[in-house]
């Protein structure tokens, strides 16, 4: 993502430090009200006061500083909906119609609903990878640590590959968000990445880790879980390539003008 504001900066340090007091171990926080306590602790610490206005009481963020508290919720594999939390009563529209001031299609994802999921995925995806790494690093097969074996390197590299494109793409998408927010290739090329990408991320870790990534004790599963569900949430994958198929196919200039800075006015 770009360079956090200090509002970002501000949200980012509380919400790390109070997960990580809350989560610690991924233990202590299990069931409805483990999570409902959850909520009303990020409640407390003002997560739903990031976008609301200056003059009602709130913090006045941006669409960029929500993403960086939905990463951090990532990060942890928080069991909350981050969506939910940010669009709580004292959240305000943000231009481009934060949440949607007009109702999409049923069932059909919007803009900024679907770069909060992604923020939130590429935030969990992060972690999977540095604790991927960290195990083949440090478990030793024949001899010589998991690391050390090229089949496994090849498998994290390109698991690497597919994170650093979903960060690229969040990253033009909030910018092209805060610009004008009328384009939907960035957003919806976004949402599609990170589909795609959880799903080789999660299979590869799993691969890389063996059966402890599943049990109970081990955190990896808890954000496996968490990109599995996200990745259908406000945008499946599917979803959003039709859509982009579909623009495509409508644009004036055609395919490669669409996909391009070439676009012409409708």
């Amino acid at each position: 993502m770009n360079e956090m504001t200090d509002i970002a900066r501000m949200m980012d340090d509380t919400l790390d430090r109070l997960l990580t007091r809350r989560l610690a171990g991924l233990a202590g926080l299990t069931g409805a009200e483990g999570e409902e306590q959850l909520r009303a602790a990020l409640t407390e610490a003002g997560l739903p006061l990031l976008l609301r206005a200056e003059d009602e009481g709130g913090l006045g963020g941006t669409l960029g500083d929500a993403a960086v508290a939905c990463w951090r919720l990532g990060w942890h594999a928080a069991p909350v909906d981050p969506v939910a939390l940010l669009a709580g009563e004292e959240a305000r529209p943000l231009a481009g119609g934060l949440f949607g001031a007009d109702e999409p299609p049923e069932g059909e994802a919007t803009r900024d609903d679907a770069l909060l999921t992604v923020a939130a995925m590429t935030g969990a995806m992060a972690r999977v990878m540095e604790i991927a790494v960290d195990y083949a690093n440090t478990r030793q097969q024949f001899g010589r640590p998991l690391g050390k074996f090229q089949a496994l390197q090849h498998l994290l590299a390109e698991a690497a590959s597919e994170l650093a494109l979903t960060e690229a793409a969040l990253a033009a998408a909030l910018e092209a968000a805060e610009a004008d927010g009328e384009d939907t290739l960035p957003w919806l090329t976004a949402k599609a990445q990170a589909g795609r990408a959880a799903t080789f991320i999660a299979a590869a870790a799993h691969q890389v880790m063996g059966a402890i990534g599943f049990t109970e004790e081990h955190p990896l599963h808890h954000y496996t879980r968490r990109l599995w569900q996200w990745r259908d949430d406000n945008g499946r994958q599917a979803e959003c390539e039709a859509r982009v198929g579909r623009a495509a196919l409508a644009a004036p200039g055609g395919l490669w003008a669409y996909l391009t800075d070439e676009r012409s006015e409708a």
